[in-house]
């Protein structure tokens, strides 16, 4: 039995001999299947990590390379736990943060914008509210004096009906009292000025009673000066009192 193998060759539609190297093994050349095997871009969706050596060169750009590779699981020694050293190491990374806790978060100058609070500034801003509020603790008490005047128009002065009392420049003052003894029925006008020169009647007319003939009147005034127009004639005494 002959111990050779024939292939056909389909380029020439002819049999041809299978030959073997002197380890027995096939040798195949085939130019085509080697250059395809070559342009093969596989990907791993399963792999033993531990048996992967991992180069720069065979990994995409921004890949982890062999140099930066940190066996966490393994090996927790690669592991900083200085706190100095995690700080320092994370402020390098560009980290966006979307959810946080800010009640744990201390505010530092640097890493705010233009015009927004810093601790130095909250902390200030927590000084001054603490004395207002110390300040404003217990009761306020606040004061303004009254301001009054007084004076008389006439006392026991003869007067006939029809005459006028000087004037009273009531500027800084806005209610006014009238009061006095006419010594008999009768009645005063008030009367009142801007300019101490061009006089009106007011609607203020006050009547002595009729047991006494005491009178009293108070009132606002928005002119500045006032005076009052007797319509009664013999012997009066009238005052009067200014209070702001």
């Amino acid at each position: 039995m002959s111990s050779l193998q024939y292939v056909r060759d389909t380029s020439t539609n002819k049999n041809r001999v299978l030959e073997v190297d002197s380890s027995c093994k096939l040798s195949v050349n085939d130019a085509t299947a080697q250059s395809t095997l070559s342009l093969m871009n596989g990907k791993i969706t399963t792999c033993d990590t531990s048996s992967i050596t991992v180069t720069s060169s065979a990994l995409p750009t921004g890949g982890a390379t062999a140099a930066n590779q940190v066996n966490i699981i393994n090996d927790t020694s690669s592991i900083s736990t200085d706190a100095s050293t995690i700080s320092s190491e994370i402020s390098g990374m560009n980290l966006k943060i979307t959810a946080c806790d800010t009640s744990n978060i201390e505010v530092v100058s640097s890493s705010l914008p233009s015009g927004a609070s810093t601790s130095l500034l909250q902390s200030s801003a927590n000084s001054t509210l603490s004395d207002i509020d110390s300040k404003l603790g217990g009761t306020l008490t606040t004061s303004s004096g009254v301001s009054r005047n007084s004076g008389d128009l006439a006392v026991a002065s003869s007067v006939t009906s029809g005459d006028v009392s000087s004037s009273v420049d009531a500027n800084s003052y806005k209610n006014i009292a009238v009061f006095g003894n006419l010594g008999a029925s009768g009645d005063v006008e008030i009367q009142v000025s801007n300019d101490n020169s061009n006089w009106y009647n007011s609607d203020k007319q006050i009547w002595s009673n009729y047991s006494s003939y005491d009178l009293y009147g108070s009132f606002q005034c928005d002119a500045r000066y006032i005076r009052v127009k007797y319509n009664i004639t013999g012997t009066i005494t009238i005052r009067y009192a200014l209070m702001a």
